[in-house]
């Protein structure tokens, strides 16, 4: 019967020893890269989804403003110069994104909606740009005088698209991808239509421009989150430290008192044996393994 409390307190201090070893591993996976900011697995999925959520309010202004932006250049640029196959195309794109991003919040698990969330973006922006470019191809003259005549506005849109997609928790390949097909959009329109609007290599270099900047201002700002972030779950893990050693130096002293109440009984331990028998020993007694210098000790 005596056996059974030491074999539950070696458990205990075997599960805490554990315990305290998944607590380093957890410090060790914040660590950032200096680059990417990227964390380790575990970290960095919880960081995508905690601030796919945060971005939410930033999500719907942007993909509105874009959406009415759209509808405008579709209803209000001349008929002649309207390409309307690939304007109806880019606003089902965008309405689906923006309907989709409401919806996708109200879903309880977090990490999955911001997995779905991104590659559904991811999807709808390749094919918003790729009918963006298709365009250029298939009518050059009046898809550069369009682009031409709504150029603050497509610069409006190069920026909002740009904010959304360094907000969206993407890993940085797909999001440096996906700015190189922002850019590429830009880089067809230049070539299309520097041979018949002169005015056009401005207004490309405007909408690479905004975009790239967007993409950095996102970044800063994720950056920012990101430190943020590592900072708290650093707190948390020392907390959660401090808790475990508190608990094995409580299971320490159930020890020792345990050992002291196991008069006559053997104890493997030596160490603990020697701290039992100079516990037990009275303030003019000697313990049996003391040496004589520490005879005085109690």
């Amino acid at each position: 019967a005596g056996r059974i409390p030491m074999l539950l307190l070696a458990r205990d201090a075997l599960r805490s020893e554990e315990a305290a070893e998944d607590l380093e591993a957890t410090a060790a996976n914040i660590a950032m890269h200096p680059v990417t900011g990227m964390f380790a697995a575990p970290h960095e999925s919880a960081f995508a989804a905690h601030a796919f959520r945060l971005a939410f309010p930033v999500h719907t202004f942007l993909m509105a403003l874009s959406l009415a932006l759209i509808v405008w250049m579709a209803l209000f640029s001349p008929p002649e110069l309207q390409a309307l196959w690939a304007r109806c195309l880019q606003i089902v794109c965008m309405t689906l994104g923006l309907v989709g991003r409401a919806r996708l919040h109200v879903w309880r698990d977090s990490a999955r909606s911001q997995r779905v969330g991104s590659w559904t973006w991811t999807i709808l922006l390749v094919i918003g740009l790729v009918a963006d470019m298709g365009r250029f191809a298939a009518s050059p003259p009046a898809a550069c005088a369009e682009a031409l005549y709504s150029q603050y506005k497509a610069i409006a849109i190069s920026l909002a698209i740009a904010l959304v997609n360094g907000t969206h928790g993407l890993g940085f390949v797909q999001k440096l991808a996906l700015m190189a097909l922002i850019v590429t959009d830009c880089v067809v329109k230049f070539t299309v239509c520097r041979d018949r609007e002169a005015e056009i290599g401005p207004m490309a270099c405007g909408m690479g421009g905004v975009a790239a900047l967007g993409a950095v201002t996102a970044h800063m700002a994720e950056m920012h989150l990101r430190h943020s972030y590592a900072k708290k779950e650093r707190t948390d893990v020392d907390k959660r430290q401090l808790k475990e050693r508190n608990e094995q130096l409580q299971a320490e002293k159930e020890r020792l008192v345990y050992d002291m109440l196991r008069r006559g009984q053997i104890i493997d331990d030596d160490s603990r044996s020697a701290i039992r028998r100079g516990l037990q020993a009275g303030p003019n007694e000697p313990s049996s393994d003391t040496a004589p210098s520490e005879a005085g000790c109690p």
